[in-house]
Order: structure tokens, then C-alpha cells, then sequence
């Protein structure tokens, strides 16, 4: 896990910023190929998946159980961030590997 990823989990958003300006990949997965958005997402923080999106992230990355940061962020009931994934393409259509 990278500092990005603590930031992203933890909804620093400033620091989410802070770290990519500085050049942290916006795509790095953890040994269970969550990203940053996917932790962000999970957990609802709005600003910090606005600024992972802003810097590249991809919408439709998929972590080992095939999940997305759409289907977290849906499975959680956070409704901006879902819009926000949604308004940056994510695919309402991707399945789980289950």
C-alpha cells in the first residue's frame, strides 16, 4: 500500500492532491489490486476520487474480486461519489467474480 493509497482510504483529499502533484500514480494497485479511487470510493470520499479522476485514474479499473470503484461506492450507498463515477464513464455494466 502507498502513502496515495493511505490518503485516498483515509479521505485526505489535500494530501491526494499533494502526492500526485508530486507524482504519485493515480493507478497504483495494492498486492489486492485496489487503487487509490477503489479505497476512496469504498469510502465515500467525494473530493479525493474527484482528484484521483482529474489526475487520470482509470473509472473502470478492477481490483483481484473484479470489483470497481462504481460497484463499491454503489454497495455503500455514496450517491455523489457514484455520480461522479458515473459522469466519468464508468461502465454500469461490469460484473464481480461472483
Amino acid at each position: 500500500m502507498t502513502p496515495l493509497h493511505l490518503a485516498a482510504d483515509k479521505g485526505h483529499h489535500d494530501t491526494v492532491s499533494a502526492l500526485l502533484a508530486a507524482g504519485a500514480d493515480a493507478n497504483v494497485q495494492d498486492k489486492w489490486q485496489k487503487t487509490p479511487l477503489h479505497l476512496a470510493a469504498e469510502n465515500g470520499h467525494h473530493e479525493a476520487v474527484s482528484a484521483l479522476l482529474t489526475a487520470g485514474a482509470d473509472v473502470n479499473v478492477q481490483d483481484r474480486q473484479h470489483m470497481t470503484p462504481l460497484y463499491l461506492a454503489a454497495k455503500n450507498g455514496h450517491h455523489e461519489t457514484v455520480s461522479a463515477l458515473l459522469t466519468a464513464g464508468a461502465d454500469v455494466n461490469v460484473q464481480d467474480k461472483y
